[in-house]
């Protein structure tokens, strides 16, 4: 690769919110806390599943957690981390009760899907987020739970990566757009 010739063994990337510069830093030495790839063609960690909360209230998630592995198998899941994107993706499975464990997590989801049971707690957390403009000036992000991913690397070290709400919601403002379209003479584009 470009940053093997160049003599580079690693790189670190840091993307920081709108009001401060993102770091790119090639070189340096191994952090302490590093931990090595389980990949074989990539660079991957194993995923032992996500909690929802803290202290007394953190809630393991029931994927992930490395039960009933096969004779042979490493891991129960993978994770790969990606300096390139900041998506989180999962089987459709785990993110609904993901949704739903941060649903009953939040007091204002939990709230809301107590007063009306008629839909599942994984939609009534993603209709209150998009409903944002309704509550955030009153709440904040602040009153959402803290994800917390459970990984580990090569060689068994395990570490917890901790995700506030300001860094798994993204808070966007957009002008509203109104798509106008005409077709000419019968074209249509």
């Amino acid at each position: 690769s470009f940053l093997l010739a160049a003599g580079v063994p690693r790189f670190s990337i840091c993307f920081n919110d709108r009001s401060s510069d993102g770091v790119l830093r090639l070189g340096g030495s191994m952090p302490a806390s590093a931990l090595g790839s389980v990949g074989a063609s990539h660079w991957g960690l194993d995923f032992r599943g996500v909690s929802v909360g803290s202290g007394e209230l953190m809630h393991r998630a029931s994927f992930c957690g490395g039960v009933g592995l096969a004779p042979g198998q490493q891991s129960a899941c993978a994770a790969i981390p990606d300096s390139g994107t900041m998506v989180l993706m999962a089987p459709t499975e785990h993110l609904k009760e993901l949704f739903a464990m941060i649903c009953g997590a939040w007091p204002m989801c939990a709230d809301q899907a107590e007063k009306d049971p008629s839909m599942p707690n994984f939609q009534k957390l993603q209709v209150i987020l998009q409903d944002c403009e309704t509550w955030i000036d009153q709440t904040g992000l602040e009153s959402l739970p803290t994800l917390t991913f459970h990984v580990a690397g090569a060689l068994g070290a395990q570490q917890e990566l901790k995700l506030p709400p300001e860094a798994w919601v993204l808070d966007v403002l957009e002008e509203e757009v109104h798509y106008i379209r005409k077709h000419v003479m019968g074209v249509v584009p």
